[in-house]
């Protein structure tokens, strides 16, 4: 009996066969115990044998460069992505803010210049203190009129103004605003006074007027007022 079988029949029967690892003095020889050797497929000689394929070379630098595709260039913006130039804003539809300062039946009206500025600057604040103690007042609250009005649909620049001078109540408006506004709220010249909607209006310079050239501007307003009688007499005294 073969010796694999014969320890095989041995461990399903529950004994364990042992063999010793090396031989016994006196004892037989031990079968060796090996599997049977399994038949070795011998290569077929008369296919041919796969060649190996030759390493790449490297391109000089060159014949790659010619070859890689050109980078597409970046797409042009479109004319709708591309910004459109501001409209042109009409004159009449220019910003323009004013301060009204109510003065009994005086009203002093000057320009905020630029329009779109919070406040006026501190040397304006200064100057227009100066210019209301010119008729016997200290600085007082102003009210603020801005143009374009929001929602405003129909109406003009002139009427608005007009209407928001004649709530508070004067009987004289000095505009203190420069040549291109003055021409925008009232047709007339400046430093002469003009009846304009029931009202004795004089248009002096702007305070950056008199800020940027103080000997001209504020001399010639200086004389306007005087002119028109709306200055007090302790001014008229120190002048």
């Amino acid at each position: 009996m073969n010796e694999l079988q014969r320890q095989a029949y041995l461990q399903s029967l529950g004994f364990t066969p042992w063999v010793a690892r090396q031989p016994l003095p006196g004892a037989a020889s031990t079968p060796v115990l090996a599997p049977e050797e399994m038949p070795v497929a011998t290569p077929d000689v008369s296919a041919p044998a796969p060649t190996p394929e030759a390493p790449a070379t490297a391109l000089p630098l060159a014949e790659r460069l010619a070859e890689t595709p050109p980078a597409s260039a970046p797409p042009r913006p479109s004319v709708e992505s591309q910004p459109q130039p501001a409209a042109d804003v009409s004159p009449a539809e220019a910003p323009l803010c004013m301060h009204a300062c109510p003065l009994g039946d005086v009203l002093v009206l000057v320009e905020q210049q630029p329009a779109d500025a919070p406040d006026l600057g501190r040397d304006a604040r200064d100057l227009l203190a100066n210019l209301l103690r010119a008729f016997g007042r200290g600085e007082q609250r102003r009210r603020r009129f801005d143009w374009p009005m929001a929602h405003v649909m129909e109406g003009t620049l002139e009427d608005f103004l007009v209407q928001f001078c004649q709530s508070l109540a004067p009987q004289q408006v000095v505009l203190c605003a420069s040549e291109e506004s003055c021409q925008r709220l009232m047709q007339g010249e400046r430093y002469r006074v003009h009846e304009h909607h029931g009202l004795r209006w004089l248009a002096i310079s702007s305070l950056q007027e008199m800020l940027a050239e103080p000997v001209a501007h504020k001399r010639r307003s200086w004389e306007a007022i005087k002119q028109a009688g709306l200055h007090t007499p302790e001014q008229a005294a120190r002048a």
